[in-house]
């Protein structure tokens, strides 16, 4: 068991299971912590980077899955639903309530956030020099914490705001 999201009212419960090295069967498990009703969305990939989040109202679920030649990260909004492809070589690190819009990696050195259903994206974070390593919103989807990786090795946390430009990399 890998790899946990939680919804922001604890209700629900995201995490990848790996079956081990014999089985090599990999799925994200939904667990309603309130009924205790369990789902299981079986994955095609035996890669454990699947980063599997839930939105804060635990309505909608993102992940990613390795393919034949690429990363592709998909979402899954309501019960017994299939997931949906988003985005190509990209990571989806949050969503924003009610699983509407995600804060979408693309390589290590950009963030944008992405209507999940028309595909817009509006840049947030773009890094020239370092690296961005993972990344949370707040509680009141205002603010936006990632870690940075700089030349030398030096790892920052740094917080920006979520606005309609991105942050220049000195702020």
């Amino acid at each position: 068991k890998l790899d946990l999201s939680v919804s922001g009212d604890g209700s629900r419960v995201a995490l990848l299971t790996y079956g081990g090295v014999q089985t090599r069967g990999m799925e994200i498990r939904l667990k309603d912590l309130t009924g205790g009703r369990e789902t299981a969305i079986p994955l095609r990939s035996t890669n454990l980077a699947v980063v599997p989040r839930l939105s804060p109202d635990g309505s909608t679920l993102a992940y990613r899955e390795r393919g034949a030649d690429k990363w592709v990260s998909y979402v899954v909004a309501g019960e017994g639903a299939t997931g949906r492809p988003v985005c190509e070589n990209c990571t989806v690190l949050d969503l924003f309530s009610q699983g509407r819009q995600a804060i979408v990696q693309y390589g290590p050195k950009r963030l944008v956030r992405r209507d999940l259903a028309t595909g817009a994206e509006t840049p947030v974070v773009e890094a020239s020099t370092s690296v961005i390593w993972s990344a949370d919103l707040s509680a009141d989807e205002r603010w936006l914490v990632f870690l940075v990786a700089r030349a030398g090795g030096d790892l920052s946390i740094c917080v920006a705001p979520d606005r309609e430009r991105p942050v220049p990399e000195q702020e």
